[in-house]
């Protein structure tokens, strides 16, 4: 499959408006976030130079379909018309399988606006946030937020590591596995696999490479076919445990669950994953690694916005993008991310800090937690963690159907792991290959 971006045939929306005095922008999404609606409102409220109208493609998903395709209809339309160029200024990302696009030169690179912008140049940001945005040395897209996805282990049973190889990953998982202690609560083999394959390790979209022939997938291929054996196989959704939020807790400061996935927007919550394992040692480990690198990971944002290469109103786009930079992240109604402006971030922490109350609680997974009060060295080592981390999480979202499609046929005996990491291997060097 080729995918040509053609970015000629559409002419900005703003071009009728120019004789009024005002630009009129269009501003492209799959469902508008609360960011996003608050960001269109608050700009067009400030100013009359420009003004933005929002296309929301989610318009045009059908719930009541019997084809599942149609759930998600809006999400195919807004990808086709960014193939084809028929995006007039602005496009929000979010959902939308993006590298491809900007390497066939969809999207302007944000760069050379930040190159002559006072405020919002390189400088205002985490630079290895932008880097792991970049696409061939260019920056085509920017959230307003981010979160950071990582995971908590028990020090005890990680041989005090505070990072991991996949080798070692697995040498710990098989032991622990073997010794009845719960890797990561209830998790079917496939859901196992989609967290293995989270850190750009075996499949990179953004750097087209491919590692399904490392002999290390098809060992914890076998491996995961150990997990919850009456689980797996078609299910690949969420799965849930029948365990008390007491129970779990249990496990977690007791020592009899190795690992928990930490998700999290804010500092409070970065806490809590300490205080979870109560008084077990606890540390920030992250996913692992081909190369026994940091396997802690960026998550994107609610909002990602590109500015279409066919636009004629872009400095008028880039206007609206330091607009949405500039809002108060911790005011909209969503879930709570951190600011990529480092002011923001640092005033973000630092009204954790202080606003922190003796005998402070927090809620994880129905467990009631006391959080400690954080120090100067918690807040260090918080911001020295943010700015070692390389790249985004990948959950493989472009060509899930057909890797889970394999997965099925290895739980059922019909195809061999070595079977299945040559057939991922060869599938999508090919696809890489096809489209540069």
């Amino acid at each position: 499959m080729i995918i040509l971006v053609v970015t000629t045939v559409a002419c900005s929306s703003s071009q009728s408006a120019e004789e009024k005095g005002t630009q009129t922008l269009t501003l492209a999404t799959w469902h508008a976030s609360d960011g996003l609606s608050k960001a269109v409102e608050g700009f067009n409220a400030s100013q009359t130079k420009y003004q933005i109208e929002v296309k929301d493609y989610g318009q045009y998903d059908n719930y009541d379909s019997d084809d599942q395709a149609d759930y998600v209809k809006g999400q195919t339309m807004l990808n086709m018309d960014i193939a084809v160029g028929n995006i007039p200024d602005i496009i929000n990302l979010h959902g939308i399988d993006r590298t491809i696009y900007a390497k066939n030169g969809a999207f302007i690179n944000l760069y050379d606006f930040m190159k002559s912008d006072e405020k919002y140049n390189k400088q205002a940001f985490l630079t290895n946030y932008l880097q792991a945005n970049e696409v061939d040395d260019g920056l085509y897209w920017l959230s307003p937020t981010f979160f950071v996805d990582s995971l908590f282990a028990n020090a005890k049973l990680t041989n005090g590591m505070t990072q991991w190889s996949m080798e070692e990953f697995l040498k710990v998982i098989q032991t622990v596995h073997e010794d009845h202690i719960e890797i990561m609560g209830h998790q079917s083999p496939t859901e196992f696999m989609t967290f293995v394959g989270a850190g750009n390790q075996f499949l990179n979209q953004v750097q087209e490479t491919v590692h399904y022939n490392n002999p290390v997938y098809a060992q914890l291929l076998e491996f995961s076919a150990k997990l919850n054996e009456s689980n797996h196989g078609h299910d690949h959704s969420h799965s849930h445990g029948t365990a008390s939020a007491d129970e779990d807790a249990t496990k977690f400061q007791s020592g009899q669950r190795l690992l928990e996935r930490g998700a999290f927007g804010n500092f409070d919550e970065y806490l809590s994953y300490f205080a979870l394992y109560g008084e077990q040692p606890v540390t920030m480990i992250g996913y692992p690694t081909l190369d026994g690198s940091s396997g802690s990971y960026f998550g994107m944002g609610h909002d990602l916005y590109a500015i279409s290469a066919a636009s004629k109103a872009s400095e008028g786009a880039w206007e609206y993008i330091k607009f949405a930079l500039d809002m108060d992240v911790d005011q909209l109604d969503q879930v709570p991310e951190f600011s990529v402006v480092l002011d923001q971030l640092h005033e973000q922490i630092q009204k954790s800090v202080n606003n922190y109350t003796d005998g402070q609680y927090i809620s994880r997974k129905g467990i009631h937690l006391h959080l400690k009060k954080p120090s100067q060295t918690d807040v260090d080592e918080f911001m020295t963690m943010l700015k070692n981390i390389k790249s985004f999480a990948n959950y493989e979202s472009m060509f899930s159907k057909e890797i889970y499609t394999l997965y099925d046929d290895f739980y059922a005996g019909t195809k061999t792991s070595a079977e299945v990491s040559r057939i991922l291997q060869d599938k999508y060097t090919l696809f890489f290959k096809e489209n540069q």
